[in-house]
């Protein structure tokens, strides 16, 4: 008598996604891992084919921990020294972060990254927004950093400072929460999102591959626009 085959099934491979505890990148929602590129990310390791696992990484491990090689793949801005040589950036944007100036209803003339060397400028402990705030500490701004956006919008309010740097996806919600403190926001530069491996992952080059060919090109590269 004939007997059936036995089928073995091979183990679905995790890929370890990089992401930390600061918006956009991280949100809790219940205690599950969201937000807006780490969805993308999780998206395309499912449609590459892989299992994905949240890794998250303080602060000062980010570019470390991909270096490393303790976590798989990492979306956001790939401007990060410690990429250099430690890992495979993708060749196309899969997400732009808008990175925009924000003030009171008071109309600052800022076009650009030079302009705001007429101001006092606010930013965010702990963001790189793709190399701006190295440029910002490094050439001759004045600037002051904030734990978080209640502390930016105090020393704004108190004017210890005239102008807050910051992503639209971190500001918005929080006026969202806060309806009664209105910022207007400047958009002057867009910030690319690639895909990120590390070159310690096994396969590297042919999963960063497989993820991009499943992950749709970002063309929304605007700059320019205002928000009231």
């Amino acid at each position: 008598m004939a007997q059936n085959p036995v089928t073995v099934s091979t183990p679905q491979r995790t890929l370890r996604i990089m992401f930390i505890e600061i918006p956009p990148f991280y949100t809790s929602v219940q205690g599950t891992p969201s937000g807006y590129v780490y969805k993308i990310a999780v998206n395309a390791v499912k449609a590459a084919g892989f299992k994905p696992e949240a890794h998250i990484v303080p602060l000062k491990r980010l570019g470390l921990e991909i270096a490393e090689g303790n976590a798989d793949i990492w979306v956001g801005p790939s401007t990060f020294p410690e990429f250099k040589n430690k890992a495979y950036i993708g060749t196309k944007p899969v997400a732009h972060l808008k990175l925009a100036t924000w003030s009171f209803g008071q109309t600052l003339d800022i076009k650009n990254l030079e302009d705001l060397k007429k101001y006092r400028i606010v930013i965010i402990y702990g963001y790189n927004y793709g190399g701006v705030a190295d440029e910002i500490k490094t050439k001759g701004y004045n600037y002051i950093e904030a734990k978080d956006m209640n502390q930016a919008y105090r020393l704004l309010s108190n004017k210890r400072a005239d102008v807050l740097v910051n992503y639209t996806k971190v500001v918005e919600p929080w006026q969202k929460q806060n309806p009664r403190k209105r910022l207007r926001g400047y958009v002057f530069r867009s910030v690319e999102c690639n895909i990120v491996v590390s070159r310690k992952t096994m396969d590297a080059m042919d999963v960063l591959k497989r993820l991009e060919a499943v992950t749709p090109e970002d063309t929304d590269s605007t700059v320019g626009a205002t928000i009231n």
